[in-house]
């Protein structure tokens, strides 16, 4: 099905990301949901700092960084769901799992490392945003690549607990 999004077109597709892009392009619904529930989120955390006339604090930045990381880092799902539809065909184009994984986390955390600059830019998150948010996600894309539906907010919730130790501490 991403080939024949491409039918009239002649590609020569050789690799695991030129496919990738392709079905994210005939499919755009799934990300697009994520980067409108993240910017949506956004909004809503600066319009209450607006209201309040106070800058969040830590365990705020947190949960945000978390609730973002889940939302973002949920994106390996589709990743995963195309593989397994695609599991045949992409097998000769993959010599390694390590190459597909790294092509799949890529966009994550472009849209992780670019909320996080908008967050701290505007929305005065402190500068560990720019390392939390990444990093939470990468998290959630691994979960969900270990244990896939089952148990994969447990690992960010883990280091979400264990931020807030940090912030006790």
């Amino acid at each position: 099905q991403p080939l024949t999004f491409i039918s009239n077109k002649t590609w020569r597709l050789q690799q695991y990301w030129q496919i990738r892009w392709i079905a994210i392009m005939k499919k755009p619904a799934n990300l697009l949901g994520r980067l409108f529930f993240s910017a949506l989120f956004i909004g809503l955390v600066a319009y209450v700092q607006y209201k309040m006339a106070q800058e969040a604090n830590g365990f705020t930045q947190i949960l945000v960084c978390w609730v973002l990381a889940l939302v973002i880092g949920s994106y390996q799902f589709d990743n995963e769901k195309f593989y397994q539809t695609y599991q045949h065909y992409l097998a000769s184009l993959l010599n390694q799992q390590l190459i597909r994984y790294s092509v799949d986390i890529l966009p994550a955390l472009f849209i992780a490392l670019a909320t996080s600059a908008i967050l701290t830019q505007a929305v005065n998150f402190t500068l560990e945003t720019l390392v939390l948010l990444p990093l939470g996600v990468l998290i959630t894309l691994i979960s969900v690549s270990k244990f896939h539906r089952n148990f994969f907010i447990l690992p960010s919730l883990f280091f979400a607990l264990f931020l807030v130790r940090l912030k006790i501490a």
